[in-house]
């Protein structure tokens, strides 16, 4: 007797992954964003839509300089491209940018067989210091494929609109939608690996806001499911958005994790409510790379810096069962 295990939830359209590079300080940008944007916005629901903004060298753009390294993780070191604009369609890069989409490039993409079934939700802390992001990931087929151990999932908090009073840029835009603001818990995602049909992960995360650079009231998670030798994007997800979380509740105690000072020179505080033995940490550099592991046996602990060069770092917590919690922290050493 042979048992087999299918999936039998509900069927629905494959939900496309849209993925932009462009800038504050790119002419073409500027040319093609609103037409460009029309579309999208014709097809929310459809679509799950990500927009790397870049900078550096002559091109202004703060919404870069807010998280340079991941972005250029995903546009540079991932899609190896440098140029702007450009548009990803489910990992496939478009001839011809965003002028070259067109509804019956979105009407192919949700037409094709959906292998992934995917449930993502945020909320928000009442105090607006956090959110807090957990997914569902359900696989409609096996992936037993040899690339398919670094089958991966790719999480990202968004802000839905940025707007500026002036132009940050050169290129007179001053209005910006759905601009990455965070990988989770970086731009390398969380591998999957090999699955089975009906086999189920879920994974949860909560990301400390720097409120300075960004409004809290304006931000969702998105999350797709890729393989990242060959780059094919399974199925993607908006957010949807449950009750606000009250700083008082108890998953609030559970969450609650502070970095300080920042900057630091050569030492960090963490601060984690309810550490106890089985806390893991992790320190990732801007590349995704763990620098630092650690182990808090405390609900206080003295992190030392020394050896880390001047940059921006991630300290990111596994509270056991999948959930993570990532801050972001800066070395200045005087």
């Amino acid at each position: 007797i042979v048992f087999v295990s299918i999936y039998l939830g509900a069927q629905a359209q494959k939900t496309i992954l849209v993925e932009q590079v462009t800038s504050a300080s790119c002419g073409p940008c500027a040319a093609v964003n609103p037409a460009f944007n029309n579309l999208l916005d014709a097809n929310l629901g459809d679509v799950v839509v990500i927009k790397y903004q870049r900078g550096g060298g002559n091109y202004i753009d703060p919404m870069f300089d807010f998280n340079p390294n991941e972005v250029n993780g995903r546009v540079v070191s991932y899609y190896q491209t440098t140029s702007f604009p450009n548009v990803w369609i489910d990992g496939i890069k478009v001839q011809g940018g965003p002028s070259a989409v067109s509804q019956s490039t979105i009407d192919q993409g949700n037409g094709a067989t959906q292998t992934y079934d995917i449930q993502l939700t945020h909320e928000l802390f009442s105090n607006n210091d956090s959110i807090r992001i957990e997914g569902t990931y359900i696989a409609m087929k096996d992936f037993q494929n040899p690339e398919d151990v670094l089958l991966r999932a790719y999480t990202a908090v968004v802000e839905r609109e940025v707007n500026y009073s002036s132009a940050p840029g050169t290129n007179g835009e001053k209005d910006f939608t759905n601009v990455m603001r965070k990988m989770i818990p970086h731009q390398n995602g969380h591998t999957i690996g090999k699955q089975f049909n009906g086999d189920t992960v879920k994974l949860s995360w909560t990301y400390g806001i720097d409120k300075t650079e960004i409004d809290p009231t304006e931000l969702y998670a998105v999350t797709w499911v890729q393989s990242s030798p060959t780059k094919e994007v399974f199925q993607a997800a908006n957010s949807t958005e449950k009750s606000t979380l009250s700083t008082n509740s108890a998953v609030k105690e559970d969450v609650d994790l502070k970095l300080y000072p920042s900057p630091t020179d050569n030492q960090l505080f963490v601060e984690l409510n309810n550490s106890n033995s089985n806390t893991r940490g992790n320190i990732y550099n801007s590349l995704g790379e763990i620098v630092n592991s650690f182990q808090l046996n405390s609900s206080r602990e003295l992190i030392n810096t020394t050896a880390l060069s001047n940059g921006i770092y991630f300290l990111s917590v596994d509270t056991g069962s999948n959930d993570t919690i990532t801050k972001k922290f800066v070395v200045n050493h005087k």
